[in-house]
């Protein structure tokens, strides 16, 4: 498909290599144009760790990310991209959503390595939460319910694990 300089804005251009300008669209599609003939090609787009990704000049680049940068106008460095409908390689400018990183630590938080702890009878998310509320160190809290703690200021309370269901 031969282009002239005047099509080439239909692109947003991401970059500029030796050879090649390259360009995504608000579909998602990817295309490198040749710098002497104009000649444009979809680049190849694969899945690495469950993204669609892109390499672009030796440069691995997610697709979600490239097409938020270029056509959704809310998005900020540092936001999360998510593909509303869980195909990865749909990555259409109205089938993204932006959330920051404080939502991201809410949706995703309670996949961490944190236990849950019931200390006499009060359930707690977390270790961090349970030494909150007894008003002692996360260490301590660890130590006692592991039983490595001779003396502690815990002494008396029935600390354990709970059930970690995800």
């Amino acid at each position: 498909m031969e282009l002239t300089k005047t099509d080439l804005m239909l692109h947003s251009r991401i970059c500029e290599g030796k050879r090649f300008y390259y360009s995504v669209r608000e579909d998602g599609a990817v295309f490198k144009t040749s710098k002497v003939r104009y000649i444009e090609s979809r680049a190849a787009v694969y899945i690495k760790r469950g993204k669609a990704t892109v390499k672009i000049n030796q440069k691995e680049y997610t697709l979600k990310n490239l097409v938020a940068r270029h056509f959704v106008p809310e998005y900020c460095d540092g936001d999360y991209v998510e593909v509303i409908d869980g195909d990865p390689l749909n990555c259409s400018a109205d089938n993204l959503r932006l959330y920051t990183q404080a939502e991201h630590g809410r949706r995703t938080g309670h996949r961490s390595r944190s236990r849950k702890v019931i200390a006499n009878g009060v359930k707690y998310r977390s270790v961090r939460e349970a030494a909150k509320a007894l008003y002692a160190s996360y260490q301590t809290v660890l130590d006692y319910m592991n039983s490595r703690a001779k003396h502690s200021v815990l002494q008396g309370i029935i600390i354990e694990e709970g059930e970690n269901s995800l």
